[in-house]
């Protein structure tokens, strides 16, 4: 749930999402840090999540680094607290998406870096809905203009959207959502056109996309989901759409099979 948030953050930022486990740092993980060698790392979420194990061992190996915890009492005072970080003189536009799953905020993510827009989370429905203090804290000094609201009812209520509009009177708030996660996410693209390639990542897992968004924003380009067994319609849609010149698959064959990779080529650009 905290890198939900940090991923539309870190594309607004210029900088990538980097995933580790809770107790140690993946030998993976410190090879891209040495690499990369940034100035700043932003450790996203309490000890609880990202233990100091890991974060000692990210200064042992960048002894120049600086490193940043950014972290609340719960996943949305947390991403309410890289919001104001990453947006400090406000945002024109907030997304909006439940902190209780993960496809619609990572539906949206790549739109929310294009738009230099944050991604606050919220409970959802069906466990008290509205707005958590901290949300609401961040959307008032946030500003914007407009909200939008990621996934439908059974994600998101309409009690959380008239809390929104109440809080922020004269406000333009919309929802972007379809029949599926699937649906969703293709509706969360439909402003992009003319891409060079697209990001494809397994609907039914969040890692592989998650990481993915930063770069996938950063490039101006989206992230589309399919389910293991195949293209759903929406995402089909989308792709003759685009038609794109390059698809990039995320994740093993465990997760996109190599004949679900060979159906993704058939929507290349000839």
């Amino acid at each position: 749930a905290d890198a939900l948030a940090a991923g539309a953050a870190a594309g607004v930022l210029g900088g990538p999402v980097l995933l580790t486990a809770r107790w140690s740092l993946p030998t993976t993980v410190r090879a891209e840090l040495v690499r990369l060698r940034p100035a700043q790392v932003v450790v996203v979420g309490g000890t609880g999540v990202v233990s100091t194990a890991v974060t000692d061992a990210i200064e042992r190996i960048l002894p120049t680094t600086s490193v940043e915890r950014l972290a609340g009492v719960d996943r949305y005072d947390t991403a309410a607290a890289i919001a104001r970080v990453a947006h400090a003189d406000g945002a024109d536009v907030v997304y909006l998406a439940t902190g209780r799953s993960a496809p619609d905020a990572l539906a949206g993510g790549a739109a929310a870096v294009r738009d230099d827009a944050p991604v606050l989370l919220v409970p959802g429905t069906g466990v008290g809905g509205g707005l958590p203090v901290a949300v609401s804290a961040a959307l008032a000094t946030l500003g914007p203009r407009e909200v939008v609201v990621l996934g439908g009812r059974s994600a998101v209520d309409d009690a959380t959207l008239a809390s929104v509009e109440r809080l922020l009177p004269g406000v333009r708030v919309r929802r972007v959502a379809g029949a599926t996660r699937y649906d969703t996410a293709a509706r969360a693209v439909a402003s992009f056109t003319s891409v060079d390639r697209v990001y494809v990542a397994v609907g039914t897992q969040f890692p592989d996309a998650l990481a993915a968004t930063a770069a996938a924003g950063v490039g101006g380009v989206p992230v589309l989901l399919v389910d293991p067994s195949g293209v759903p319609d929406a995402t089909a849609g989308v792709l003759r759409r685009l038609a794109p010149g390059r698809i990039v698959v995320l994740g093993g064959v465990a997760a996109i099979s190599r004949g679900l990779e060979s159906r993704l080529a058939g929507f290349l650009a000839e």
